[in-house]
């Protein structure tokens, strides 16, 4: 509660409480207070991860293409200034892919495989952070500081761009058009010009029209089709029970190559299995023996096993939150034209909307000749999940069609979670608010402005705003001349 930066403040500055009425500023922390404590709490482990994955994922600790903890720890300890965990026979280490299947943000969170086949975490926290979880007492043995001593700084900086922008231009963030989505993208494969298509047709028919289903679609489902599409899958023994199987198999029947080595056409490991086939046959029909074999450093098994990693660190996946005007590098103008239309944010509002039901049988539409250009058509609702929609659907084409664009080399599938209108991030509109609803606005509020501090402009004004908070005294002729030239707006 002594800690301004977390109250909740009136327009005036003053601070208040949960009903918007002015307290005392020794008040005790309201349920919006402590909502925001919380998620700063949140997005600074979010930052953190993000930077260790952006520090492992380049591939320097990993040998052909299996990441190891171990070889990142020693990298990190050949420089002394590194204060991070001791590297012995029982520390904690892992060794395997950086699969797809654990997004940047989740490598402390979230266990995946590794090459024994055991369930692991990607980093272990403890390696690098003797104090994570910020205990009231700290002990003397403590001696992994290298979350605090090398990302923690650049985070408080960053936090600081973001609580000038909430201090001084808060209403900025309602005019973000910010949108949260999940995106698969699908490559087209020329050589089998069916495959993409009808897969991404089979797993809208089967999964987001499925009458039956209960669950929503979400950034895991989107990964299976990913995963099938990649097809490395087919390289594990018991590839035939997968869902990636299942789906694909539905998909493209007439593509599966069955035998010793079972792929399906038109996927990455079809592509490679196809070229493994030239080389072995014939090499002189193989365009890309090399790499296979690294110019003989190893046999084409060894290569081929490489790839398959290879394959495995791929993703035809994307999520997170994006604002008008950064745009969405994964997405082509149209669609990002479309995602961002202010009737996205209107449909998720209420408004009416394109929504589609099951009725003897078939899906249909509520839209009818009457209703049509009134009712919200840059969106779809589906089981009261919004995906992007085709609007210009050739006549005669199933309903289900309309959630499937095509552009370029790719076929997309965008499900959008949240649309940011500026009511939704008002804070008298949440006056009583219960913990979950604060909790919401303060995530909309972090992952936002996150994004709009990423500004030069915004890290000019506010390194400006925080010197004038200071309210430096100069007693030194040398550091008052750097001042005066370096921030000459404060003199």
């Amino acid at each position: 509660k002594s800690h301004s930066a977390y109250w909740t403040k009136n327009k005036t500055g003053k601070r208040v409480d949960d009903q918007y009425q002015e307290v005392a500023d020794d008040a005790e922390p309201s349920l919006s207070e402590y909502a925001r404590l919380n998620n700063k709490w949140k997005t600074i482990e979010k930052r953190i991860a993000e930077k260790f994955y952006a520090a492992i994922s380049s591939g320097t600790y990993s040998d052909r293409n299996i990441f190891e903890e171990a070889r990142y720890m020693r990298a990190l300890l050949a420089d002394v200034e590194n204060n991070i965990g001791v590297l012995s026979s029982t520390t904690n280490l892992f060794k395997g892919i950086l699969t797809s299947k654990v997004e940047d943000y989740d490598i402390f969170n979230v266990k995946t495989e590794d090459i024994t086949g055991a369930q692991d975490f990607i980093l272990h926290r403890e390696n690098y952070q003797s104090n994570a979880a910020l205990d009231a007492v700290e002990s003397p043995s403590q001696d992994a500081t290298y979350v605090e001593d090398i990302f923690i700084p650049d985070i408080y900086r960053q936090l600081l761009v973001e609580q000038y922008i909430l201090d001084e231009s808060y209403d900025t963030l309602g005019r973000t058009s910010a949108r949260h989505i999940n995106v698969l993208s699908i490559p087209k494969n020329s050589n089998y010009a069916k495959g993409a298509v009808n897969l991404m047709n089979a797993f809208i028919r089967s999964e987001i029209f499925d009458d039956a289903r209960v669950s929503p679609i979400t950034l895991d489902t989107f990964k299976t089709v990913s995963n099938a599409w990649i097809g490395a899958f087919m390289s594990e023994a018991n590839y035939n029970t997968t869902a990636e199987y299942r789906l694909i198999k539905d998909a493209i029947p007439e593509y599966e190559v069955l035998g010793a080595n079972p792929y399906f056409k038109g996927t990455n490991y079809g592509d490679m299995m196809e070229e493994i086939e030239k080389i072995n046959n014939n090499p002189n029909l193989s365009e890309n023996e090399s790499s296979y074999t690294n110019g003989n450093a190893y046999t084409v098994e060894v290569g081929k096993q490489i790839k398959i990693r290879e394959l495995q660190l791929k993703d035809y996946t994307s999520t997170g939150w994006y604002v008008k005007s950064v745009g969405v590098s994964e997405l082509p103008s149209t669609i990002k034209n479309q995602l961002f239309d202010i009737n996205v944010a209107n449909a998720l509002d209420g408004d009416a909307v394109v929504e589609y039901s099951f009725n003897n049988g078939s899906w249909k539409t509520n839209e009818t000749d009457e209703n049509r250009g009134r009712i919200i058509d840059v969106v779809g609702k589906i089981k009261d999940q919004f995906f992007l929609r085709n609007t210009s659907r050739i006549k005669g084409n199933p309903v289900e069609s309309d959630v499937l664009l095509e552009e370029g080399d790719n076929y997309y599938i965008v499900l959008v979670e949240d649309a940011i209108k500026s009511k939704n991030l008002n804070k008298a509109n949440y006056t009583g608010a219960d913990a979950d609803e604060l909790d919401k606005l303060e995530n909309y509020i972090n992952e936002i402005v996150q994004i709009v501090a990423d500004n030069e402009t915004y890290k000019t004004l506010s390194k400006k705003h925080w010197l004038e908070e200071m309210n430096l005294e100069y007693h030194d002729q040398v550091i008052y001349d750097y001042f005066k030239v370096s921030f000459p707006d404060l003199f």
